[in-house]
């Protein structure tokens, strides 16, 4: 039969069959446990016939986990544009002993794998996209940076810490550097040495230039 107003139930509650509950707000519930034990049917299953997302996490008021309605999973990202949107940051992790973490990219035969790197994507001021490796800590060893400075300068280099080992601009210029010390650069001009070309496994025989002639 139907039951009007409130209904207490002291102990247990066991249904042998289907139930249908519509805009059903829980309060002040400590849990909400599924104990499924199917080998077909899913332990939860969401339906969602509207436009409205599938599903949606909170901790307090902000909203933490998000699935919307094509699928798309938002960890952070309250409007998932990818199939896994994440914000701010995503870690793949492997702390066994000798284990490894892996980021796999494949395309199907004729696409494209790639890795795009955006930083600043409004434009307005100084950034950079930068890959950074470690070989401990939290300081990295070696690092990967496109610098694009607001009045114009755009410059792609290799870098060990703080110094230079590579940069290069789009006018084709490229530098090689021995302790942020221009080595070798080569542009629209030629190839340019500071000094002198060192014939390698014999520092005595070299090309010296003078300055003077």
């Amino acid at each position: 039969g139907d039951v009007s107003g409130n209904f207490v139930i002291g102990g247990d509650l066991t249904v042998n069959g289907t139930t249908t509950t519509l805009d059903t707000k829980l309060t002040e519930v400590d849990r909400i446990e599924v104990g499924a034990n199917s080998s077909t049917l899913a332990g939860i299953a969401v339906t969602q016939s509207g436009t409205a997302d599938l599903v949606r996490l909170y901790d307090g008021a902000s909203q933490v986990v998000t699935v919307d309605d094509e699928g798309r999973v938002g960890l952070g990202s309250a409007t998932p544009t990818a199939r896994l949107d994440v914000s701010p940051t995503i870690q793949i992790k492997n702390t066994a002993s000798n284990g490894s973490a892996n980021l796999d990219i494949n395309a199907a035969n004729g696409g494209q794998a790639r890795i795009n790197l955006y930083a600043g994507v409004s434009g307005g001021a100084n950034r950079a996209s930068r890959i950074d490796f470690h070989n401990q800590g939290n300081t990295p060893q070696w690092m990967l940076i496109n610098d694009f400075i607001q009045s114009g300068g755009n410059e792609f280099s290799i870098r060990h810490g703080s110094d230079y080992a590579i940069s290069c601009v789009p006018d084709g210029t490229v530098s090689l550097y021995d302790d942020s010390t221009d080595s070798l650069r080569t542009d629209a001009a030629g190839i340019l040495v500071p000094e002198k070309v060192i014939h390698l496994g014999d520092t005595d025989t070299f090309m010296k230039f003078d300055t003077n002639t």
